[in-house]
């Protein structure tokens, strides 16, 4: 199993990788260290002057590379007018939105410095405008792949780098761009001139901007040594220099939470960006109207900080990724808004985001991790945001908090300013919790839709149906459910849900058998499913499942579908059970603790010997994942109780390899057959001539023969014998619960 798990995962990162290389085609030839970029804006015309230096290292031999640089088009678009390194001027040719540059040859393990001297009109990515006071304003906005259309860069998250900028603008703007503002000059009390620069912290793309207006200052003071503050346009409507002041608490809940902060500063901007808030690095750029002395958008000023940690410094490596940015963003701002106005703001915000995914999903059947999308601004909807952010939620549910934390530090201080992909956040997720996570993450990220269930209770005494049915698809889940009784009481359990219909049974609490007013599902908001309950009067009809061992009873027989080989295949080959079902092991509940652990007494593995039960239903799953055993109960109370005492004298007896009756060792079912008598000391079930033979050609099955041949005994065909099949149709048991569904169940 571990080399299927192994290609497997082979298998999955195999194929994310050539996602990423198919993004960035020239991930395996170049990786850019280092930007410098020198702006000039001037309000005469929407033409930027620009000077550009690259950094590259060479990861490969070649003697061509490519720069994302949108050419120009009519009046819009960059052109080209110098490209050389180490003072020598490069071949180029500049079409197809392509900066090609050209030399005779660079080395695997080189790193040169490009200059690139370039100008024109900004198809799209620096949004030259005029805000609401009719003032000229000019604001970078990349998102998600636009970075190029004023900027020569490999315009994709997996290719990080520093940045160093060098803005020039009249004298009337104030300036902002990522990293930290290490000189001002004035040119001719005309011009000023600014320079900020990153050091050696590098930034995908997509949140590597500048920002030019005429703004309005306040520092609101520093969280852990970062100065936070707000630019608003000026001039500023009275209480709106304060509209970004929960920024300090959403800082100090992230810091504290999560791990430090990566820039140097927080900006936070009043700006012209086309999204409602665009989370760049170090300056958040948020819609217009944010700014209006109002104070209400703190849950969009909760989200976009959150995005400095989860977005920008560790950053998607493939867009098909971009949960980790978006879904993390939005339930860190759950977090927040639930450590500061508690657990009921959490579950009002989760309703809200289940409703937002339910009516997506009503329309759109796709994945969160969608491989077929190649418009990134597609990526932009309900699966990424709330579906990622329902998925944290369950996750966290299913870790518990502390681990949950744990896991978010871990992951953040792993890939703090670097790259990361879905598998590397389930990698450090399964470290902490030690649970194997992959079906889960499978389940609810890449594959398309969610529960829609159809849930209907039934009461039978101190019995609780819970008939379930999954309208579209088949997950597997954990459904929580509340009981409320008519004095106001409640009682809670989980059902795990695994198959496309099955009934579950449980036992109802002595104080609410003949109370109970309401049964609701997910009453902690813990799932994401669609669907509600509703009281029958009809038994739903079949096996009921049950789920751990709280309806066990000492005495009662566990049937069990083994998967054992070719030996288990002849024994149910020749052997049918109740309901058609292929049994080839059966054992008895011998104890149950105080702690109300359940052991069974089987012939298994040698001997004869006691097992706890989470073990035995551990060896064989059908198809929903459930083990392949049902329980049936000997109608004879009295026979229940001396089996109960005859089992303790089998403990340690020898396995019996021959199927022989009249010796003192034991199979499975033959223990049985020994163990249960009635008052007179007759045997409760009868022995059968056994066969080894195939019922469609009367041969000997070739695995009897070999194993019988390695015993050197005769096949004891026709001797007397009893099998679990047999058994499992008696007339002396009643079926009561299944665990699942063994091979052949009708």
């Amino acid at each position: 199993m571990k080399q299927v798990f192994f290609f497997l995962f082979l298998f999955f990162s195999i194929n994310t990788f050539a996602q990423v290389e198919k993004q960035n085609p020239q991930i395996n030839k170049i990786d850019v260290l280092h930007y410098s970029f020198d702006i000039t804006v001037n309000d005469t015309t929407d033409i930027i002057e620009a000077y550009a230096k690259v950094k590259i290292l060479f990861k490969e031999n070649t003697n061509n590379f490519f720069l994302d640089l949108t050419s120009k088009s009519g009046n819009k678009g960059m052109e080209t007018v110098f490209v050389g390194a180490n003072k020598y001027e490069l071949e180029y040719k500049h079409n197809d939105n392509k900066l090609f540059i050209f030399d005779n040859q660079w080395y695997k393990g080189d790193t040169v410095e490009f200059e690139i001297r370039y100008s024109g009109i900004p198809a799209d990515g620096l949004i030259i405008s005029k805000n609401k006071f009719g003032k000229r304003t000019f604001f970078g906005d990349n998102w998600p792949n636009r970075a190029h259309n004023w900027l020569p860069v490999i315009d994709h998250p997996s290719d990080k780098a520093s940045v160093d900028w060098y803005i020039t603008a009249p004298a009337h703007y104030q300036a902002v761009a990522n990293g930290k503002l290490f000189e001002e000059l004035k040119i001719n009390n005309k011009e000023n001139k600014y320079h900020f620069s990153t050091g050696n912290i590098p930034l995908a793309t997509k949140v590597m901007v500048i920002g030019l207006a005429d703004f309005d200052i306040k520092n609101y003071g520093e969280v852990d040594c970062i100065p936070v503050y707000s630019m608003t346009f000026s001039p500023t409507p009275k209480g709106g220099l304060d509209d970004y002041l929960p920024a300090l608490e959403v800082m100090n809940y992230y810091i504290d939470s999560i791990g430090p902060f990566s820039y140097f500063k927080l900006a936070n901007v009043q700006s012209k960006t086309r999204y409602g808030g665009m989370e760049n690095a170090g300056n958040i750029f948020y819609y217009e109207e944010s700014v209006n002395g109002k104070h209400r958008v703190e849950s969009l000023i909760a989200h976009e900080i959150a995005h400095q940690w989860f977005g920008n410094s560790a950053t998607e490596k493939d867009w098909h990724h971009i949960w980790l940015s978006e879904g993390f963003a939005t339930y860190l701002t759950d977090m927040y808004l639930e450590h500061k106005y508690g657990m009921e703001r959490l579950k009002e915000r989760m309703k809200m985001e289940r409703e937002k995914v339910l009516r997506y999903n009503s329309r759109v059947s796709k994945p969160v991790i969608d491989p077929s999308v190649s418009d990134w601004n597609r990526l932009l909807n309900p699966n990424s945001y709330e579906k990622g952010a329902w998925f944290l939620h369950m996750l966290r549910k299913k870790m518990g908090d502390n681990n949950f934390y744990k896991t978010l530090r871990e992951y953040y201080k792993k890939y703090r300013n670097s790259n990361t992909l879905t598998s590397d956040f389930r990698a450090i997720a399964e470290q902490i919790s030690g649970i194997d996570l992959k079906s889960f993450f499978d389940e609810w990220l890449r594959k398309p839709g969610l529960p829609d269930l159809d849930v209907e209770w039934y009461q039978e005494k101190d019995k609780l149906y819970l008939a379930v049915e999954q309208q579209n698809g088949q997950f597997d889940f954990d459904l929580p459910v509340k009981i409320t009784g008519k004095n106001g009481n409640s009682y809670d359990y989980t059902v795990n849900v695994k198959c496309k219909k099955e009934t579950f049974i449980n036992q109802i609490p002595k104080e609410f058998i003949q109370e109970i007013s309401e049964i609701v599902l997910d009453p902690d908001v813990k799932l994401l499913f669609k669907g509600d309950i509703q009281k029958t009067d009809i038994k739903p009809a079949g096996i009921p499942v049950i789920q751990g061992g709280n309806l066990l009873k000492k005495g009662d027989l566990l049937f069990q579908d083994l998967d054992c080989g070719a030996l288990c295949d002849a024994i149910e080959s020749v052997t049918t059970g109740i309901n058609n079902a292929h049994f080839s092991h059966v054992a008895v509940v011998s104890r149950i603790t105080k702690e109300n652990k359940v052991y069974i007494e089987e012939a298994i593995g040698g001997e004869v010997k006691e097992t706890e039960l989470k073990d035995f239903l551990a060896r064989s799953k059908d198809k929903c994942g459930r083990p392949k055993v049902v329980v049936g109960r000997v109608q004879d109370p009295q026979a229940i109780n001396i089996a109960i005492k005859n089992l303790k004298n089998y403990i340690g007896k020898k396995y019996d390899d021959v199927f022989d009756i009249n010796n003192d060792n034991y199979y499975c079912s033959e223990l049985v057959y020994f163990a249960f008598e009635n008052n007179a000391g007759a045997k409760l079930f009868s022995l059968l001539p056994m066969t080894y033979k195939d019922k469609k050609t009367g041969k000997y099955f070739k695995s009897w023969t070999e194993y019988f041949k390695n015993l050197n005994v005769d096949i004891p065909e026709g001797q007397p014998g009893i099998n679990p099949g047999g058994i499992s149709r008696s007339d002396k048991i009643s079926i009561i619960y299944k665990y699942g569904n063994p091979e052949g169940w009708e």
